[in-house]
């Protein structure tokens, strides 16, 4: 019984920790990430990944925004060194994120089925007369 409420544990926290994917497409322009507002992912000329939680303008700059303790940390964009601009597509991460609830419920209900099925059968071996 204790293997498989591990099992279960560790299947649960696998559940938990798939539920942060997000997915980014598109290659829009700064201007367009202002406009939309929201989640952006930058990637620059030299490959780095920087991801925030909005693009916005100050003074006629662009400023990456992200939260940290409920306050605004804003970074400077450079233009010059932005080579594309992904915003985060909301529908398709909530369809993916329930897809993947509704298969990780399904399996988790078939293993334990299974296990209390298999554990309810008498092992024994034929007699030997």
């Amino acid at each position: 019984m204790k293997i498989l409420m591990k099992f279960i544990h560790t299947f649960l926290g696998l559940i938990i920790l798939t539920q942060s994917c997000a997915t980014y497409s598109g290659n829009y322009t700064l201007d367009q990430a202002v406009t939309q507002q929201r989640k952006a992912k930058i990637i620059t000329v030299d490959e780095r990944v920087m991801i925030y939680q909005k693009i916005d303008t100050l003074n006629e700059e662009y400023i990456g925004v992200n939260y940290k303790r409920n306050q605004p940390q804003n970074v400077i964009l450079d233009e010059n060194s932005v080579n594309q601009v992904q915003l985060i597509e909301e529908d398709q991460t909530k369809k993916k994120n329930t897809k993947l609830i509704g298969i990780s419920a399904a399996v988790a209900a078939a293993v334990i089925i299974g296990v209390i099925l298999i554990s309810n059968i008498k092992v024994g071996l034929p007699d030997q007369n």
